[in-house]
């Protein structure tokens, strides 16, 4: 098998090997945000709704850019599961994103930015449908970026 060959199977599997890129996450209705989402990968996730499994991590990678008119000295992760119309709070090791989920900040204005966090899925939740709001706030307490992305939590 020639080089340019195994070089192509080898792209091909990673590509299938990667975490999906999620295209139809909700924006947070009326939560006006800072930052454009550029792309929200969530791993592991191969259809909607994500299927995330008691007793593993889930890891959400988000691209973004800070607005030009915009600087964010700090950044925290807020995270809900949404039930019945009320937000219910998931704890996270990530809440300050600039020691855990890859920020180096102050974000700038106009700055391309990587976040990327786990969220551990208890064994104590209830198998059931989910909406997670995903929320990174500045130091004001100003949405860099919400979205929020359907789930199915199962044993």
């Amino acid at each position: 098998m020639g080089s340019t060959m195994m070089l192509s199977l080898l792209s091909l599997t990673l590509v299938f090997a990667t975490s999906y890129a999620i295209n139809k996450y909700e924006k947070c209705e009326g939560v006006p945000m800072v930052a454009v989402i550029n792309k929200v990968d969530l791993s592991p996730c191969d259809a909607f709704p994500c299927q995330l499994k008691k007793g593993t991590n889930t890891t959400i990678t988000v691209d973004f850019t800070l607005n030009k008119s915009e600087m964010a000295k700090t950044a925290t992760t807020v995270v809900h599961g949404i039930l019945k119309g009320l937000p219910v709070p998931f704890s996270t090791d990530y809440t300050d994103a600039c020691k855990t989920a890859g920020l180096k900040c102050p974000l700038m204005q106009s700055s391309e930015n990587v976040y990327t966090a786990k969220l551990y899925i208890q064994k104590v939740y209830p198998d059931i449908n989910v909406y997670v709001k995903w929320e990174l706030q500045d130091q004001d307490g100003k949405d860099l970026f919400c979205f929020e992305i359907p789930v199915t939590i199962v044993g």
